[in-house]
């Protein structure tokens, strides 16, 4: 008999067999090696924090301490307390860069009281030191890290440092201490000069014993990803207004509590658009508000917040402003000979204003007139107590016979009616208007359309 060969729905058959045994070998193969080169730069990084732990032990116990290497090049800050150990190196293994980050602090231990005001008080709060070594890679996210930590102990009895104990809590503004956050003290007044970055704990609190006393010079920034940072200001006149958040302080043979509000921060997008929906490119606008950070020295005292900027919503008509904070924002336009703002699409308590709730995303369409296009717009109002206040769901009807234009649009919450209806603008003429709202007395005029925007502002009268 003649041989046979493979048909074709079996050759596609093996073939597809073949792909899927071949994808998946594939696929086990890249994660085991992945996995290998995790494991091998993990067994690294204990290697690294081991020795450098080493390294430390063979330190007297007053060199237990770090020292960061200043701008210049040639003069060094220090931790609390102050040593011989580079807070931040970067170490080269087996064709692998590892990040080293080393923390010292004094604990004021329970055992003999604590300098925070329980009995009995503590009045050698620095009874020992914990030194914690952290080694990253890669990312360094959680799974690229490790840690080592241990204490050191003096010899013989425990000796003042001196100084007072800077407490620091970071919470928001729920009250709840936020775990992991980001800490940065430097302090330029004290000898020798501060420099520190560390973390809180699970509660939010970082307690540092041995700060030099020093009146309003400990700077403390605050930061955590998905958080809006915060940053201490020297007091007025250093910084030209008074601070919200002023530099910390530190009394000797005190306990100095120092208290920062962080919220989660919040992405803020700006549509322009024109009255009937469609981007408005290229619209200047200014943004003030958010977090208040202090006030002005003036007559008369106004707020000074975060958000105090200048943006343009580009070629397409939007702009997003990443990790703001919570808060009210008010938008004003910069060419206001130009153009109008109509309103904002999730206005708070004004025309030009919108809230921010921490955490959560804002999206903005503010709606942009432009003062050369010829169009009309009235604006209900009523006066009471001689305060104008705007009618909503006022009925405006709108008339030119010649031209043959007949509309009616329903005030919005600003009491605004925009004509015409539909792009492109309303041609030149004589219209006949008449505002109808229960409860109200009609309204009848005319406006006079020449070229630009008119307005007209019609006050109704209470039946």
């Amino acid at each position: 008999m003649p041989k046979q060969g493979f048909t074709l729905i079996e050759a596609l058959t093996a073939l597809f067999i073949f792909s899927i045994i071949t994808i998946t070998f594939y696929g086990v193969f890249t994660t085991g090696t992945r996995q290998i080169i995790e494991s091998k730069n993990r067994l690294g990084a204990v290697a690294v924090a081991n020795e450098k732990m080493e390294i430390i032990h063979n330190l007297e116990y007053d060199s237990v301490g770090t020292k960061k290497l200043n701008p210049d090049g040639v003069t060094y800050a220090y931790g609390i307390p102050a040593g011989d150990i580079l807070e931040d190196e970067v170490v080269a293994v087996n064709n692998q860069t590892f990040s080293v980050h080393t923390f010292v602090q004094y604990v004021d231990d329970a055992f003999d009281g604590k300098a925070s005001g329980t009995t009995p008080i503590d009045v050698i709060p620095n009874d020992y030191k914990r030194v914690k070594i952290e080694v990253s890679w890669g990312s360094g996210d959680v799974s690229q890290r490790v840690y080592l930590v241990t204490t050191f102990v003096p010899q013989g009895m425990e000796i003042s440092s001196g100084g007072g104990t800077l407490s620091l809590n970071v919470i928001d503004a729920a009250g709840t201490g936020v775990s992991g956050a980001s800490v940065h003290i430097t302090n330029t007044s004290v000898s020798p000069n501060v420099n520190v970055t560390t973390s809180t704990d699970s509660t939010g609190n970082l307690i540092l014993p041995g700060a030099e006393a020093s009146s309003q010079s400990y700077r403390i920034e605050v930061s955590k990803n998905g958080y809006y940072g915060v940053t201490t200001y020297a007091p007025y006149p250093t910084t030209t207004y008074n601070p919200v958040d002023i530099h910390a302080s530190v009394v000797a043979d005190a306990f100095n509590q120092k208290t920062i509000v962080i919220d989660r921060s919040s992405d803020i997008s700006i549509a322009t658009k024109d009255v009937f929906g469609a981007d408005f490119p290229d619209i200047d606008f200014h943004m003030l508000g958010g977090r208040k950070i202090g006030d002005t020295t003036g007559d008369p005292i106004e707020p000074v917040y975060s958000m105090d900027q200048d943006f343009d919503s580009g070629a397409d008509g939007s702009v997003v402003v990443t990790d703001q904070s919570h808060g009210i924002y008010t938008l004003t336009l910069k060419d206001t000979a130009r153009y109008q703002l109509l309103r904002l699409s999730e206005p708070d308590t004004s025309q030009n204003t919108f809230s921010v709730v921490d955490g959560v995303d804002k999206h903005v369409e503010a709606t942009v007139v432009d003062k050369q296009v010829s169009a009309a717009l009235v604006v209900v109002k009523e006066a009471l107590s001689g305060v104008d206040t705007p009618i909503q769901n006022a009925s405006v009807h709108l008339t030119n016979a010649a031209l043959a234009y007949d509309a009616t649009i329903t005030t919005d919450q600003y009491g605004q009616a925009y004509f015409p209806e539909a792009s492109p603008a309303l041609a030149a003429g004589t219209y006949d208007y008449t505002v109808t709202m229960a409860g109200y007395g009609n309204q009848m005029g005319t406006i006079v359309i020449t070229s630009g925007l008119q307005t007209q502002s019609v006050t109704m009268t209470v039946l």
